[in-house]
């Protein structure tokens, strides 16, 4: 009992402050903007992976000089991130991008993708979908105690030169991934859709496969 009325009051906290969950997003899409207009911090050193958060900071304003150039001819090796669905959407999509996308070494890295949610208003557009609240009882039990809505929404995406941090193109794409999630994060608030493989194929495919422009 102690648990449900827990997660009641999230769900009620959620549907009162909103505007103020809007907000906090808005301030880290404005914290991103802030560092890309101030100019790329530039470091003379490679991540060690090109997995992981270890690229992410492209997406802050550092430019890692010792990446690969973003020139001549494709495919033009990328890291992509942001915009993930809560569920197993993107699992399911069969239309992702070709292998020859992923970096196979830090060295070949020439292009980071950086989504995150547009949350002015318009962004977190309207219920998509209502997925399942689980609580864990045990720990191989978990029991229904309610519902989480699905909110479809909007998303900025950035694609910046690894090498230099410079802005290649920017997109806004609706999440078509509205897929729940089988057991979702504890307490849930709200879920948001998801950017698909597909989407991502469709949106950077001419930056990724063809000339560097």
């Amino acid at each position: 009992m102690v648990q449900l009325a827990r997660l009641a009051g999230v769900a009620e906290f959620a549907r009162r402050n909103r505007w103020l969950l809007l907000a906090v997003a808005a301030a880290v899409t404005a914290s991103a903007a802030w560092h890309a207009a101030a100019g790329p911090d530039r470091v003379d050193w490679l991540p060690p992976r090109t997995t992981g958060q270890d690229w992410y900071p492209v997406c802050e304003g550092t430019a890692f000089t010792r990446a690969a150039p973003y020139r001549g001819p494709g495919p033009h090796p990328i890291v992509i991130y942001g915009g993930g669905g809560p569920g197993g959407g993107a699992s399911a999509d069969p239309d992702k991008p070709p292998s020859d996308w992923r970096p196979t070494a830090p060295g070949r890295v020439r292009l980071v993708s950086c989504a995150e949610p547009i949350d002015d208003g318009a962004g977190l557009g309207e219920e998509a979908a209502r997925c399942p609240r689980y609580s864990r009882v045990t720990v191989l039990e978990r029991r229904r105690t309610g519902e989480v809505s699905l909110y479809r929404t909007r998303y900025l995406v950035r694609l910046l030169e690894a090498r230099t941090g410079r802005e290649v193109r920017r997109f806004e794409i609706t999440g078509a991934d509205e897929v729940c999630p089988l057991y979702g994060p504890q307490p849930a608030v709200l879920y948001r859709s998801g950017i698909l493989p597909s989407q991502y194929r469709a949106v950077l495919a001419p930056y990724v496969e063809g000339p560097a422009p």
